[in-house]
């Protein structure tokens, strides 16, 4: 098994992938194809909780469509798509990550509404905590926040049906998706996304290596995003690599950089009068 490798004595060049250009995507999940039950007028938000694939390079959201009902007498002037993370579908919406801001949609029908960060969704590594993401739709602001209204309230359509249709591996839950706090309760969408190529393991350029107040060591590195990482350590170098202690995971704190800490009072405990660290992918 090929892998690279860290120890904290060398230090390599690293590389840098060039930007990628935007492409508008694929439909990655869908439920347009269901029979819609009706509308209903909202306040609290619909709530679409989904899972993005496996595939390595992870993905891009490129827009989204939501299905609205009339909505011709509101006190509001916008319509806020956000969307957020969290690792427990129950409560998803832990994690702000974007949003955008859309005119009221006055007249029945489905609304196309492209995302312009093309916001970055990393893969589902195996072994780790599942992402779980929440796409809310919600009301803009009131015009009179005292006066809770049905023209405080946005007619959005939706479906109790939980077949859906996805590609690149993402997943739906219909379960865990609600409307006005009611679950099962699924508004009618298209999310689209770009599947992005597979991240380039580059060589590793080692970063703020520093012993920290608390006695704890950090590190960190740069490489391509979404990549996962090991760290192993020993306190005898002489030993073969096969008796080095797995030690934890890196974590992907930015874009292309990743950072690791031992804990507290490996540097300053006179059970490690030395410690030396590697890292491998995977």
């Amino acid at each position: 098994m090929k892998y690279k490798t860290l120890l904290l004595a060398t230090c390599a060049l690293g590389l840098f992938a060039a930007p990628l250009a935007r492409a508008q995507g694929i439909l990655v999940l869908s439920n347009t194809n269901e029979p819609v039950t009706g509308t209903v007028d909202e306040l609290y938000g619909a709530r679409i909780i989904f899972v993005p694939g496996p595939t390595p390079g992870g993905y891009e959201l490129t827009g989204v469509a939501i299905e609205f009902g009339d909505n011709p007498n509101v006190d509001f002037t916008n319509v806020a798509i956000q969307i957020y993370s969290s690792n427990s579908p129950l409560n998803p919406q832990d994690n702000y990550l974007d949003g955008i801001s859309v005119a009221v949609p006055v007249t029945a029908g489905p609304y196309f509404y492209p995302w312009p960060t093309n916001l970055f969704l990393p893969r589902q590594l195996e072994g780790q905590p599942v992402t779980y993401y929440a796409l809310v739709v919600h009301p803009g602001p009131n015009e009179d926040p005292g006066n809770f209204s049905k023209t405080d309230e946005l007619n959005v359509a939706y479906t109790v049906s939980t077949n859906y249709t996805a590609n690149a591996g993402w997943t739906f839950l219909p379960a865990n998706s609600s409307i006005d706090s009611t679950l099962g309760r699924c508004a009618i969408f298209n999310i689209f996304a770009t599947v992005l190529p597979p991240p380039v393991l580059y060589p590793i350029l080692l970063r703020d290596a520093a012993a920290l107040p608390d006695g704890s060591f950090q590190f960190g590195f740069t490489n391509s995003p979404g990549f996962s990482f090991t760290t192993y350590a020993t306190t005898n170098l002489a030993l073969p690599f096969t008796n080095w202690f797995n030690v934890g995971n890196p974590v992907n704190v930015a874009s292309n950089y990743y950072q690791y800490n031992s804990g507290p009072g490996v540097v300053t405990s006179p059970s490690f009068p030395r410690v030396c660290f590697r890292v491998t992918s995977p």
